[in-house]
């Protein structure tokens, strides 16, 4: 059984129109994966999604359900793009890196929580 996987991202370029995060994937079982920065995740701006606010409270962050992302659509439209970095070992059907996709979703959700990209984060998946 693995220990875990895991993958951390930070933003690399930003500017009006899009966001640049750089990103590695690390197993547990293997030390040597982790901690070098060579996949990115591309971000357009214009994909960025608004919170749906609750009908009670339209202007309390706390209130509200973050939007459905239709993460998959942005990949295929390009609005977001991964390169897989070295270091991905679990994929998706489509050759997708799952810790770059996980934490590009990730991301998406935080800016509509506190209305901008955070400028690092990271994710971890026990039992894989």
């Amino acid at each position: 059984m693995s220990l875990g996987i895991g993958g951390a991202a930070r933003k690399f370029i930003e500017d009006n129109d899009s966001v640049i995060y750089e990103y590695y994937s690390y197993d547990l079982d293997n030390p040597q994966t982790q901690n070098i920065f060579d996949g990115i995740i591309f971000i357009n701006k214009s994909c960025l999604m608004e919170p749906e606010f609750s009908r009670l409270s339209k202007k309390k962050r706390k209130n509200f359900k973050p939007s459905k992302i239709p993460l998959d659509e942005f990949l295929k439209s390009g609005e977001v793009q991964i390169e897989n970095c070295r270091y991905a070992f679990k994929f998706l059907p489509d050759g997708t890196d799952l810790i770059a996709y996980n934490l590009c979703w990730q991301l998406l959700v935080i800016q509509q929580i506190k209305g901008e990209l955070p400028p690092q984060h990271s994710c971890y998946i026990n039992n894989f």
